[in-house]
């Protein structure tokens, strides 16, 4: 991925599937693989809102900091079924988060389903902190970021 141009933001890199909801609730579905990028000097950490799940999901959570090409293992974490994910990530001198699930295909719950995405986390939005001071992000306040519909913004402060 690019390195983020504006200071406070964070982008939905690849692996996110498009926004969906109803009126009172707005998700992106992660895949199997999926990438935030970071440029954040106002918050220390970031926690990540994820809905109930249809079924048990094994998540791996890597950082990648500043000047280093390499993933590191920050997580590893199973969000039951039915459960909400709660996972405070520090991000000072992270640049990127990588999510790697397990997943599943709707067409596994619906056979008359042809949709062939790889869903994992369904999450909702990011809750930004540094020390008692939070700010929550929802998920439906993405911006496009690029033409590429691969990427997305989201405008931290």
């Amino acid at each position: 991925m690019d390195k983020t141009e504006d200071l406070n933001e964070l982008v939905l890199g690849k692996g996110w599937h498009n926004l969906e909801g109803n009126e009172s609730l707005s998700w992106r579905w992660s895949s199997d693989l999926s990438y935030l990028q970071i440029n954040c000097d106002q918050y220390d950490s970031i926690s990540i809102e994820a809905y109930e799940n249809i079924f048990d999901i094994n998540c791996k959570i890597y950082t990648r900091l500043k000047n280093n090409e390499i993933f590191n293992l920050y997580q590893y974490i199973t969000v039951k079924k039915n459960n909400k994910l709660f996972v405070k990530i520090p991000i000072n001198n992270v640049i990127e988060v990588k999510f790697e699930t397990d997943t599943f295909v709707p067409s596994e719950l619906d056979k008359k389903s042809n949709d062939s995405r790889k869903l994992g986390l369904r999450i909702g939005g990011f809750t930004f902190w540094k020390e008692d001071k939070s700010k929550f992000i929802h998920m439906s306040d993405v911006l496009n970021y690029k033409d590429d519909v691969s990427y997305k913004k989201i405008i931290i402060c």
